[in-house]
């Protein structure tokens, strides 16, 4: 046990090693703001997790570059659920699918439908700024939180938005709490609005052997009226699996259903339970690839280029958010490589795709491999301005990554 853990631990804060590094795991808000006070007065750098299934992407110098591992997951109460107003108010070590058991029971559908919701916390997914591949319909994460509680590096208690839609007012600081990785602050909890669970499920896939033949169905898609739950497209096997997720009710359903069958000629249709367990598997495929060494973000006009590109490079795994221009891209021969050929062939591939108007962003690779690509992410938009809001929240700089956003140390 580190010295920290039990100076923590005298405090009454429970505390453990994870991989060497110590992990504090708080119950409540008081502990929190406690192992924050501490931190601040003692210089000591905290980094946020929920149950770590993202640490590799999110925050990849865990392992190495943090005084102090700080968990949420024991802060798992459900403070609220509104079924007549659509909204729920949750801790942030809640997981995703315990909110998903909560709201089903009154007919709402929980939005993002992430990978693992088994092991994925409301406050990691926040951090993170995950969003499921029905984002497609729903929009992105940020949209849906109505508001958070938050313990500053100071261990001040902040609140932004409120618990209902109609209470929302203010400063969206919630929205940008969203996505910081723990880099502004701890998330505490949060409210998030829901949707009403639809009565019908369908989902329908089209398997082609030529890129270009599914690139063609994909443009005829884009055309029809209907509105997706998610249009993800997946390399497999050698050859290109598109998957079509519809929902909705009695005739407008049944007619999206027919037009979406006429364009795409589809070889499985999918209805009700089946459809529901194709949607989970289509959900957790990112999980499943190990999340892909990095993720790539175009304009939907541009994607089918890319992929082109990608599949010219050959060796190659990925899934594709049709609608949205985003890739959760996996080298296979990269997984056990030192980290210089990761940066290596990272860059490559950037190298390529930027001129297509794609930008690469590095995600499940080494931490000495993030760190060494990280400045290549000092040209994204208003990047210093974010440095400041760090600085404005963070002077000690007790929160920040020295991989995101850009290379700050």
């Amino acid at each position: 046990m580190s010295a920290l853990l039990e100076a923590l631990a005298r405090e009454g804060i429970e505390g453990e090693l994870l991989g060497g590094q110590p992990l504090a795991l708080p119950t409540n808000e008081e502990q929190v703001q406690a192992v924050l006070r501490r931190a601040h007065t003692d210089g000591i750098r905290v980094l946020p997790m929920g149950l770590g299934s993202k640490l590799e992407w999110c925050r990849p110098e865990y392992s190495s570059n943090a005084d102090l591992l700080l968990s949420t997951r024991r802060l798992d109460t459900i403070v609220d659920y509104v079924p007549g107003d659509g909204t729920l108010t949750a801790q942030a070590g809640c997981t995703m699918a315990q909110l998903e058991e909560r709201v089903r029971a009154g007919g709402h559908r929980l939005t993002p439908a992430v990978p693992l919701p088994n092991v994925s916390t409301l406050g990691g997914v926040l951090a993170a700024g995950q969003s499921g591949p029905d984002r497609q319909k729903r929009g992105p994460v940020r949209h849906h939180v109505l508001g958070m509680r938050v313990a500053l590096s100071d261990g001040t208690l902040a609140r932004s938005g409120g618990r209902l839609v109609k209470n929302v007012t203010g400063f969206d600081l919630h929205r940008l709490y969203t996505g910081s990785r723990g880099t502004l602050c701890i998330l505490l909890e949060a409210s998030l609005r829901l949707f009403p669970r639809a009565d019908e499920h369908t989902h329908l896939v089209r398997e082609e052997a030529e890129l270009d033949r599914v690139l063609a169905r994909c443009r005829s898609l884009r055309s029809l009226e209907c509105e997706p739950l998610a249009w993800t497209l997946e390399n497999h096997s050698g050859s290109w699996r598109l998957h079509v997720a519809l929902e909705g009710r009695g005739r407008a359903h049944e007619e999206d259903v027919r037009d979406v069958e006429r364009v795409l000629a589809p070889q499985e249709v999918l209805r009700g339970p089946d459809a529901d367990a194709a949607f989970d598997s289509l959900r957790d495929l990112e999980a499943s690839m190990g999340w892909g060494q990095a993720r790539v973000l175009t304009r939907p006009s541009r994607l089918g280029a890319v992929l082109r590109k990608l599949d010219e490079e050959g060796g190659l795994q990925w899934t594709a958010q049709m609608g949205l221009g985003e890739l959760c891209l996996r080298l296979p021969d990269l997984e056990e490589s030192p980290a210089e050929q990761q940066v290596e062939r990272l860059n490559g591939l950037r190298e390529i795709l930027t001129p297509l108007g794609a930008r690469l962003e590095p995600r499940r690779v080494q931490a000495q491999a993030h760190a060494e690509l990280a400045p290549a992410l000092e040209a994204q938009p208003a990047l210093d301005w974010m440095h400041r809001l760090q600085d404005e929240l963070d002077p000690q700089g007790q929160l920040r990554s020295p991989s995101f956003p850009g290379r700050r140390t």
